[in-house]
């Protein structure tokens, strides 16, 4: 290859690494194009209804002087790639002189709306070479995936942030805090909060003197509702028997004996005696 080829097909790299998506009719086409120092090539496979995949390529190596001329520019060349990128971006292409016999002869025609459009001419490849270039391209594929979490195709949004949730410590409950129980929720508490402090006090000295200090104010909120409950319990023994049964006293009669209350008191009257004259 001549140093003025190899200048022409430098011009040729933006070409790299593209791929597109033909539609013709009922056929769907995929075509690759990658560009280096010494050709530009071009590889298309055929995916059918009989789950046939066929695969051909075409190279553009001295065909670039006799397409573009020696003489060219630098400028005219950096068109020309631009033109022929285009075209394949845009989807401005047909697979051209098609027919699906082995050994036709096809093409791959870019810029059809152009007054002069361009073709590379295609050969297909046989089984074997066609199985070893799709494996060579998954290849390929699976490590781009690798950059994005191993995901075949690159998710449309970004990863979710999850925010920093700050650590709260857990609040301790005390006796000024909890609501007024009776003697026996205040037993209960304690017995818990004695088996809590026996398993806490091997493993935090401050939890353990904070939970016995919980233990004293129990005792005591015990013994002021005990002596609260003395104090509002009658004197009377005979009276508080009663009420513990249910009975109520009977209320005395009007007029009743005071030493027997079943029954009426008993009038005196005074006794009147005449006069003697």
């Amino acid at each position: 290859m001549s140093d003025s080829e190899n200048n022409l097909l430098s011009h040729l790299a933006i070409l790299d690494d593209l791929i597109q998506v033909i539609y013709q009719g009922h056929l769907k086409f995929v075509v690759l194009s990658a560009s280096d120092d010494d050709a530009w090539t071009i590889h298309v496979g055929l995916t059918s209804r009989t789950k046939e995949g066929r695969w051909w390529m075409g190279q553009w190596r001295q065909d670039v002087e006799k397409i573009v001329g020696v003489t060219t520019s630098s400028n005219l060349m950096e068109m020309f790639a631009q033109k022929l990128k285009d075209a394949f971006t845009k989807g401005d292409m047909v697979i051209g002189n098609w027919d699906q016999n082995k050994g036709a002869e096809i093409n791959l025609t870019l810029g059809t709306t152009e007054k002069k459009p361009l073709s590379v001419a295609l050969t297909e490849l046989s089984a074997p070479d066609a199985a070893a270039y799709a494996s060579d391209l998954f290849f390929r594929i699976a490590l781009q995936a690798q950059k994005r979490g191993c995901q075949l195709e690159p998710s449309a949004l970004p990863a979710p942030v999850l925010p920093d949730i700050p650590y709260q410590p857990r609040r301790t409950a005390t006796v000024k805090d909890a609501p007024p129980t009776s003697s026996s929720t205040s037993s209960k508490s304690a017995r818990e909060l004695k088996s809590s402090s026996s398993l806490s006090s091997s493993q935090d000295p401050e939890a353990a003197k904070e939970i016995k200090a919980l233990n004293s104010q129990l005792v005591e909120a015990k013994a002021e509702s005990a002596r609260e409950s003395k104090a509002k319990s009658p004197s009377d023994p005979l009276r508080a028997k009663m009420k513990a049964r249910g009975v109520t006293a009977a209320r005395p009669l009007k007029g009743a004996s005071l030493a027997n209350p079943s029954k009426r008191a008993r009038k005196i009257k005074e006794l009147e005696f005449g006069d003697s004259d």
